[in-house]
């Protein structure tokens, strides 16, 4: 460089440095803007993103790349053991980029789930895939609606739809785990109010000094009661006669922190503890029991508590001894509901009281709906419109395979799934709403389908007067001139899905349809109508059948329907023995 161009390099190079200076700060706020800032990530963020975001710092895009390119030749190799961490890595090196860790969880679930034959196996590269989203890009993304909407997209496409094989096994498996947690039938209620417990509450106003109160208010709905109190709502006249000042501010104080007390083992034991009819005996219990996580532990692989645990309990009085089983076990249910399945029992409720307290949360449909709920709340308009398309939807899966059948016989656990009846009028109405709102013709179609298959349903469960009405305003809907009743409509659409004239095709589907009958009686007495309606479903297929060969040759022909009859009796009697008497009564009832 010549001395006289050594000036003119240090002008530009100080007038760059000058304009760099003055972008700068519009840069940041840009990224303020645009949440881009590490501060957005670091905050309440785990100790290895926070390792990775300081220690790397600019590097972690390269790192991140290199993981991306051995990820690749890993999947192109077959090696799919590292899959999973190089994963967990690139979400941890990028936690803000949620479609890379879409993308990542869907590689797993889609292309490397199907590489495999056992159902089993499959179910491990679902499983982690769903587990990428939940359990590592929530940790620090959790309010991030796109995780939402592809989270929901597993559930209501991978594991609820039959488009892979591997589906049914997929069902059965998350049924026995949500079974585990929840037992029948989650209480969100009793979760959500973990503590707002008559024991606690009644001891606390009595060390308070207003027993007067203490009947009144455990007689009352304490959620709702709490709620308006700690909303700055008029007391009762009933509580405000009785208490002082100080009183009242004890009862709000109360009434404002059991909603939002912390899911930590010592607020159990703090809140159990002041009880005075445990004080001792939970002293004790701090010395020999203490490790709370063993009995957590315990509880999540067997969905139960320890049994040396309970017994500790046994000197209490049995009303007494109850309640606190129940609050702990209550407690475990909900820290295992809420930090690990991310499934918070207050929006639990808040989706049963908007769509229906009927969906089963043991099968995928209901979880479709949750996490599409929750992404359609994030108020992102686009996806939004895609979360109420999934919940559509999803309620249509649930109405048509969305109630657990379960059958116990010993050590075996037998499950299946039927229709989930009472879904009916919450997807007949979502889709009127549909159709008004869109006028699409799409709507109108599935409504019509969807019409047939209540009929259909609710016909076949035993409840023919609703069916009636169905049948009533798909007449109207369709504008169908000659109304038909509704015993002719029903038996012609149900022969319509047996049409064909090949006979090892009908005696499949007359076998199916008594093994269906038979099975019903497994699962109480609630199907038992349905049980009958399915055997007389068999009966007319072949009676239609035989009707309909009886001009061509014998070799067209197939059995009576009593020799079918007593084949799948045979068969179904070996695999239960002990309903052989309920199977005679049923055929009993036909002759």
């Amino acid at each position: 460089m010549s001395k006289k161009t050594y000036p003119v390099c240090l002008l530009i190079m100080a007038f760059a440095l000058f304009m760099a200076h003055i972008s700068i700060s519009r840069l940041s706020d840009l990224r303020q803007e645009h949440k881009l800032n590490d501060e957005v990530i670091l905050k309440d963020a785990p100790p290895e993103i926070v390792f990775t975001t300081v220690a790397l710092g600019s590097f972690r895009g390269l790192m991140a790349n290199w993981l991306w390119i051995r990820n690749i030749k890993n999947q192109e190799e077959l090696r799919f053991h590292e899959s999973y961490q190089i994963a967990k890595l690139i979400t941890v090196l990028q936690p803000r980029y949620t479609t890379a860790v879409n993308h990542l969880a869907w590689n797993m679930a889609y292309n490397i789930s199907v590489t495999v034959e056992d159902p089993a196996e499959r179910w491990h590269w679902v499983q982690r895939g769903i587990s990428l989203i939940r359990d590592e890009a929530m940790q620090y993304n959790n309010n991030d609606p796109e995780l939402y909407h592809e989270l929901g997209w597993l559930f209501s496409h991978k594991i609820d739809k039959n488009l892979d094989d591997a589906n049914r096994y997929y069902k059965i498996q998350w049924a026995i785990e949500m079974q585990r947690i929840y037992g029948k039938k989650p209480d969100w209620q009793a979760m959500n109010s973990i503590y707002i417990n008559p024991l606690i509450l009644g001891d606390k106003l009595e060390k308070a000094g207003v027993q007067q109160a203490t009947r009144y208010l455990l007689n009352q709905d304490l959620a709702k009661l709490l709620a308006d109190i700690a909303n700055d709502q008029e007391l009762p006249p009933q509580l405000a006669k009785v208490l002082t000042e100080e009183q009242v501010e004890i009862l709000v104080q109360y009434a404002k922190t059991t909603k939002q007390a912390p899911l930590e083992f010592a607020t159990l034991q703090l809140a159990l503890k002041d009880i005075t009819l445990f004080k001792d005996h939970f002293m004790k219990l701090n010395e020999n029991l203490s490790d709370w996580s063993k009995v957590e532990a315990f509880y999540r692989r067997s969905g139960k508590l320890p049994k040396a645990f309970a017994e500790t309990f046994n000197h209490l009085q049995p009303k007494t001894r109850s309640i606190t089983l129940d609050l702990i076990t209550t407690f475990l249910r909900r820290r295992w509901s809420e930090l690990h399945y991310r499934i918070i029992p207050e929006i639990a409720l808040e989706v049963e009281k908007e769509i229906s307290p009927d969906l089963d949360w043991h099968l995928p449909q209901a979880h479709a709906i949750y996490w599409a709920w929750r992404g359609k709340q994030s108020g992102h308009t686009e996806l939004s419109v895609k979360c109420e398309r999934m919940i559509v939807q999803s309620l249509y899966s649930a109405f048509q395979g969305g109630k657990l059948l379960e059958y116990r016989d010993g050590d075996k656990l037998s499950i299946d799934w039927t229709n989930n009846l009472k879904l009916a009028d919450v997807v007949r109405r979502l889709n009127l709403e549909a159709i008004e709102k869109t006028r699409s013709s799409s709507f109108k179609s599935g409504y019509g389908n969807f019409l047939k298959e209540a009929i259909l349903a609710l016909y076949m469960r035993g409840d023919k007067k609703k069916s009636t009405e169905y049948l009533k305003e798909l007449v109207e809907f369709q504008n169908i001139k000659n109304a038909p009743d509704i015993d002719s409509f029903v038996s012609k659409m149900f022969l319509e899905l047996y049409e064909s004239s090949d006979e090892n095709e009908v005696l499949y589907g007359i076998h199916n349809l008594l093994q269906r009958s038979m099975t019903l009686l497994l699962y109480g007495p609630e199907f038992e109508e349905s049980s009958t309606q399915f055997l007389n479903m068999a009966k007319t297929l072949h009676e239609n059948y035989q009707i309909k060969m009886k001009k061509f040759s014998e070799g067209r022909q197939i059995p009576t329907f009593k020799r079918i009859l007593v084949a799948s009796r045979k068969n179904f009697e070996q695999r239960f023995p002990q309903y052989k008497d309920k199977i005679q009564k049923m055929i009993d009832s036909q002759k």
